[in-house]
């Protein structure tokens, strides 16, 4: 409910309210989801019965945080907690559980809401993704649900599951076993819920043991060719890939796609566009390089110095969707 071109608010009552005219649907717990929390509050006075909001934070500070909790409790819902402050978002295990503590001690002391009622965030963040701080965030937020657990008795832990394999978007099998590796791990140390595509998930047990091998080597980041493994595993297949020249030096990787399609309809790569090696023909392959996002910095820097996570990643996903649709039309023409 935060897109930019939309009335958040008002497309929120109307949504809900149109929820709440269904019998089989308004009996079933709402979660009300956006950054506002005039947005949030709309939506809790429309609903019926115990919902769930998504979500509050310390990030404008402690007073603004409780005035939150004290409406969420009035209308009695249970509220995500993002592990978020004043100087930002948690990343470390030390930080999250710092977080965590200190809100769950506000809520219960002073609000007094009931335990089972929190849930805590504590950031799920991409890994694999070539910078080398990010190698452990999958541990930190592992590490940190077992030691929030057992600081913050009868409360929940939650998180975006489908944020850890950002970095191989498209590429559904390497996505699934992220996933399927990740929550078999958190779970275990105490995550009650997340939040993934259930058509993006794999039976843990079922994951190729190839494949786990290198998911789990890069999601407790045993060593420093983790990343680099699990990405070699992601871009080479069988017959997806391009020579060029007279030798294997250099060769381009594609991938193919993913996504399950209908009976009768393949899943293409760019190499299927290329004559094989062995039919004896040289083929030619051309290449283009497009760039959009230009000059967006002094805007990130100031989302982040104003600790706007959310407007932040919004610019970076439009410069990227730019990319993708300029690139697109290159090759329309």
């Amino acid at each position: 409910m935060d897109e930019g071109m939309l009335d958040s608010k008002a497309a929120m009552v109307k949504f809900l309210n149109l929820m709440m005219a269904e019998p089989d649907i308004a009996k079933l717990p709402i979660m009300i989801d956006s950054s506002k929390w005039e947005v949030i509050e709309s939506g809790l006075q429309c609903v019926q019965g115990k919902c769930v909001v998504n979500s509050i934070s310390m990030k404008e500070g402690e007073t603004a945080f409780l005035e939150q909790a004290k409406l969420a409790r009035r209308y009695g819902a249970a509220v995500v907690v993002m592990a978020f402050d004043e100087v930002g978002q948690a990343d470390t295990i030390s930080r999250k559980v710092e977080i965590c503590a200190r809100a769950y001690d506000l809520l219960t002391k002073k609000v007094q809401f009931p335990p089972e009622d929190i849930i805590f965030d504590p950031n799920i963040f991409a890994v694999a993704t070539g910078i080398e701080e990010h190698n452990e965030y999958a541990i930190n937020f592992i590490e940190a649900t077992r030691q929030i657990k057992q600081r913050c008795p009868g409360a929940k832990i939650s998180g975006g599951v489908s944020n850890l394999s950002f970095s191989y978007r498209g590429n559904n099998v390497v996505r699934e076993a992220m996933h399927s590796a990740f929550l078999y791990h958190a779970i275990e140390a105490g995550m009650d819920m997340g939040i993934v595509n259930a058509g993006m998930i794999e039976v843990y047990e079922e994951v190729p043991k190839d494949l786990l091998k290198l998911v789990e080597d890069v999601i407790f980041n045993r060593n420093s060719e983790a990343t680099e493994r699990l990405t070699e595993f992601a871009e080479k297949s069988e017959e997806d890939d391009v020579l060029l020249g007279d030798t294997e030096k250099t060769m381009l990787h594609f991938q193919r796609q993913q996504r399950q399609k209908a009976a009768g309809r393949p899943n293409y790569c760019l190499a299927d566009f290329i004559a094989p090696k062995e039919s004896g023909h040289t083929d030619h392959i051309g290449a283009f390089a497009v760039t959009t996002g230009i000059g967006i910095e002094k805007h990130l820097a100031r989302f982040e110095a104003d600790n706007d996570d959310y407007q932040s990643i919004l610019l970076k996903a439009l410069a990227d969707r730019l990319a993708e649709a300029f690139a697109e039309r290159l090759h329309q023409l």
